[in-house]
């Protein structure tokens, strides 16, 4: 009786003699010297197990294993699955930064255009730079600057964030009014408010600039003093930067005493932003 082939055991050959006729592409050099060509599974660098194929083979007496991948399959599909899901995740990182990251290209504040008008100005600058470097540090840190209108608090909030997030913070910029026009936009949509709590507290560093001014009804005081209570919440043990107009104690009055006392926890001041208003310097004459 004529023996069969099962179909296994064909596929299994018709594979093997692929593999020998890919390894001879491969190899044209020594079709007329090495006669026989095995495919055996060795060890994986990734893995350790003996699952990577290789090529067995004699040559001038010696026998050579040759891998025919880097890594095994099973090793190569996890590594491509995680370069897939890192790309996917660093996608929508860059959504969600777009819509929290609101500074405009043209904007140029930095640290080195900051004008140093006094001694105060210059101590702002030399303590905002040295936040900076605790957070590139990896320390999680508030800080928190006050003073009166156009005295550099949010050219040194800008520098800050631009200067993290180029070092590759994950970072957010907006002003108080536009964070609560963005928490009305979830109002009676539950997913919604749930994303917005996601996302606030994800980012390694949050500015919030112009505290104060978001609230301009006085109906809505109770309210945003409710907001700001759960705002503080989420951001607990991570980097939030917050400036104002307001004094503290004026500041505890538009956003609660609770929320104020909760900014002093771990927190770096910055008070002394007070004097002239120098943006007006900058303004046209008209003559």
């Amino acid at each position: 009786m004529r023996n069969m082939i099962s179909t296994k055991d064909f596929w299994s050959m018709f594979g093997h003699l692929r593999q020998e006729e890919l390894f001879f592409k491969v190899h044209p050099e020594l079709i007329e010297i090495v006669s026989e060509v095995e495919i055996k599974k060795t060890e994986c660098p990734s893995c350790k197990q003996d699952t990577r194929d290789s090529w067995i083979y004699t040559f001038d007496g010696l026998d050579y294993v040759e891998p025919v991948r880097e890594i095994c399959r099973d090793c190569e599909k996890e590594a491509l699955s995680k370069e897939v899901g890192y790309s996917l995740s660093e996608k929508r990182k860059a959504v969600i930064a777009k819509g929290w990251f609101f500074l405009n290209e043209s904007d140029t504040s930095g640290f080195k255009n900051f004008e140093e008008h006094d001694e105060k100005s210059i101590f702002a600058k030399r303590a905002a730079m040295e936040y900076t470097k605790r957070l590139l540090a990896g320390e999680q840190l508030n800080l928190m600057m006050l003073g009166t209108t156009g005295t550099g608090k949010s050219h040194l909030a800008k520098a800050i964030a631009k200067t993290v997030k180029h070092k590759g913070k994950n970072v957010a910029y907006l002003t108080a009014a536009r964070l609560f026009n963005k928490i009305k936009e979830t109002f009676n949509n539950a997913y919604e408010r749930e994303r917005f709590n996601e996302h606030f507290k994800t980012f390694d560093v949050i500015v919030i600039d112009d505290v104060g001014l978001e609230t301009k009804k006085v109906s809505e005081v109770s309210w945003s003093t409710s907001e700001w209570t759960e705002l503080m919440n989420l951001r607990d043990g991570k980097s939030t930067i917050w400036t104002s107009n307001f004094d503290e104690v004026s500041l505890g009055k538009v956003i609660g005493e609770r929320t104020v006392s909760r900014m002093y926890e771990n927190t770096i001041f910055i008070d002394n932003f007070t004097g002239e208003d120098f943006r007006k310097r900058k303004k046209v004459e008209v003559i």
